[in-house]
């Protein structure tokens, strides 16, 4: 039988060995590793090493690399790309004022026709991805590497002569300068990739295509010789059992008509195979037949990306359910852990933190502000929270502050315990000593040595 590797990593590695080797061998796949040896300057160990790490995420790009086999994973590749930017475009250019567009657009328009770069038939600043250059071509004229522009030139599109046209541009820069959030704007528009794939990258794509397939077919061969598979290998089998040419099977049905209720706890955390298993699960639902599932996650919360956790699915199924199965999302608010005082602090640093918006593409989680279960006045908000500041590493000047700062609330006569919450055992070590050394006793679950105890 089958035994699931605890580490699979040289499994991975064995696999991206014998699909290298074999498609050297392969007349039709030796182009496809030459590219990669001339783009990774003939470096076998790193081509080897990203195939395997690769392997090790198979299930977020394998389903889609096998769809793409008629069309071609670049034209995939690019039209998801074209999809992206449409919606980033469109995102960005509602979040400035429609005056000061149309005006950057009437400017530019003048700058390019300085410089011979207008055409009768320019697309005009909208979601079009095919507008990005124009876009591009308006942050420059706003903006240098730096800042804001405070100078322009014949470089950017305006004569020596022209100073009606520079007053007027100059006072546009001024109005973006003066519009709150304008800059962080116009340099997303700049950071945005390319309209088209260059031809390498589309070249690159052609030969994943060829590799990809194969490195993923020499991992199956692999695990059946050394009898060890992954989670993934897993979770796709119970996912083969389930579907049959992308749909429920009869198995898939059959069990799913069994279950009655389902909850998923942490589902923030829930990767694109589970997503998928709970899916084909419920493919036979109906709401209001008496069956019901239950997700209980919070997405601020999801830190599992490295463990292939994907927090967009959360958002997927919250604003569109899963499968033909609708969700009622049901947000709470309240906080039974915290005081008002803390909380009215928490609310107003993270609401910096995160992002203004969900975006499921993204994995960005906007931040829901919590209200305090108990009602309390919150007047001293402000002294909530204290922040001292110590030079990186000087552990022995933060122990101080900590036996300080315990001082000072024992001879404020507090009742109760005092807790120190620190990051790790090997963080506590001089702040324990510190408290002990002042006669202070404390206590630690698992933090120290039984050794080291009288």
């Amino acid at each position: 039988g089958l035994r699931v590797a605890r580490w699979p990593d040289m499994l991975y590695v064995r696999a991206a060995r014998s699909a290298l080797e074999s498609s050297w061998l392969d007349e039709h796949r030796r182009a496809a590793v030459q590219l990669f040896f001339d783009l990774l300057d003939n470096s076998w160990p790193r081509l080897q090493g990203l195939l395997a790490e690769m392997l090790k995420r198979r299930s977020h790009w394998l389903p889609r690399v096998l769809q793409a086999a008629d069309s071609g994973l670049a034209l995939r590749v690019q039209h998801s790309l074209q999809s992206l930017l449409r919606s980033e475009l469109a995102a960005l250019a509602a979040r400035l004022p429609p005056a000061l567009l149309q005006e950057g657009e009437q400017i530019l328009s003048h700058a390019e026709g300085v410089l011979g770069l207008w055409e009768q038939n320019a697309l005009p600043l909208s979601a079009d991805p095919h507008s990005l250059p124009r876009w591009r071509a308006l942050c420059e004229l706003a903006l240098t590497a730096r800042d804001w522009r405070r100078r322009l030139t014949i470089k950017q599109g305006f004569e020596r002569g022209d100073e009606v046209m520079k007053q007027r541009a100059m006072a546009w820069i001024a109005a973006l300068e003066r519009t709150p959030g304008a800059q962080p704007l116009l340099r997303e528009i700049q950071g945005l990739p390319p309209e088209r794939l260059s031809s390498v990258d589309q070249e690159a794509l052609a030969a994943l295509e060829l590799l990809l397939p194969r490195a993923a077919a020499q991992l199956q061969l692999v695990f059946a010789g050394s009898g060890k598979v992954d989670y993934a290998y897993v979770a796709g089998a119970a996912r083969a059992s389930l579907t049959e040419q992308g749909e429920p099977s009869e198995f898939a049905l059959q069990t799913g008509n069994a279950l009655r209720h389902i909850l998923v706890d942490e589902f923030q955390d829930t990767s694109f195979e589970q997503f998928e298993l709970l899916r084909v699960l419920t493919a036979g639902w109906d709401s209001g037949d008496g069956r019901t599932l239950f997700l209980v996650g919070d997405p601020m919360q999801s830190i599992y990306q490295f463990r292939e956790a994907e927090v967009g699915l959360f958002l997927q199924a919250r604003d569109h359910g899963i499968g033909a199965l609708d969700v009622e999302p049901l947000q709470l608010r309240r906080n039974f852990r915290a005081r008002a005082a803390l909380l009215a602090w928490i609310n107003r640093c993270f609401a910096t933190l995160f992002p203004a918006d969900d975006d499921a593409r993204l994995a960005a989680i906007r931040y829901l502000t919590s209200v305090p279960a108990a009602r309390e006045e919150t007047a001293g908000a402000a002294a909530a929270v204290t922040l001292h500041r110590f030079d990186a590493g000087d552990r022995a000047a933060e122990a101080q502050r900590v036996l300080q700062i315990v001082g000072e609330a024992r001879a404020s006569g507090a009742a109760g315990s005092i807790a120190v919450l620190v990051a790790s055992r090997e963080h506590a070590a001089v702040i324990a000593a510190t408290l002990r050394a002042a006669g202070i006793a404390i206590r630690g679950v698992d933090l120290e040595p039984l050794r080291d105890r009288p």
